[in-house]
């Protein structure tokens, strides 16, 4: 299994952060993220990993440079150009997907059961499968038609959300057209869940774990609270 890295965003809300640094290697807790990421999956005797960069993508280069020689990583670098959007970078591994792998984005750490979610793809047999988690909306919900008159409501819904992370099986690379890849950043990806839903070969993983994102400073200050009670590395 080799787990895909999207590190190429320039987390322009992280300023001044990122002036400097890529999104991926800014620190929790004087820790980059990306650290975080390659001990978990090494962890779980996953350590083949393919770093998507972009903007500074040198930095990234540099970091796994130093510290290569002390870890059981083999780490792997695709640059699709600093203003390639996500669906990009992606269609960049079409050769080198043999059957599955997992795509996560930078900014984002869980504790997932790999195995679980591979044995939960393979069984539903779609090219894709999304990594989503819940969360209750704090307010009561409400339809109508264009009169004004209510249709439904909903007190405080559970809803569920993407927590950028997908299973993706090289089947999903057909799906893929040109028009996607010349979207800008984000639509051309969400232009491909789409096409996957049209043609039902999108499926849902439930993750009920914790997780981390952040894209804001206030945001990276959460962030820093919750990873340490997170789980022990």
């Amino acid at each position: 299994m080799i787990i895909v890295i999207l590190c190429g965003g320039r987390g322009r809300r992280l300023m001044p952060f990122t002036e400097e640094t890529p999104k991926t290697l800014v620190p929790l807790n004087g820790k980059p993220l990306l650290d975080y990421n390659l001990e978990l999956f090494s962890s779980k005797k996953l350590n083949n990993f393919i770093l998507c960069i972009g903007y500074k993508g040198e930095k990234i280069r540099e970091h796994i440079k130093k510290m290569q020689n002390s870890t059981p990583y083999n780490v792997t670098f695709s640059d699709a150009g600093k203003n390639a959007s996500m669906l990009k970078r992606i269609y960049k591994l079409k050769e080198e997907v043999r059957e599955m792998t997992l795509v996560i984005y930078g900014d984002t750490l869980t504790n997932i059961d790999v195995n679980d979610l591979k044995n939960h793809h393979i069984n539903k047999g779609k090219a894709v499968s999304i990594v989503v988690a819940s969360i209750q909306n704090p307010f009561g919900l409400v339809t109508f038609n264009e009169e004004g008159v209510a249709a439904s409501f909903q007190e405080k819904p559970y809803l569920n959300y993407y927590i950028g992370m997908f299973l993706l099986s090289k089947s999903a690379f057909d799906y893929i057209d040109d028009q996607m890849l010349k979207e800008p950043d984000g639509d051309g990806l969400v232009s491909f869940f789409k096409r996957l839903i049209d043609e039902k070969q999108l499926m849902a993983y439930q993750y009920t774990g914790k997780q981390i994102t952040f894209n804001t400073h206030r945001e990276k200050e959460i962030a820093e609270e919750v990873i340490k009670t997170f789980f022990t590395l």
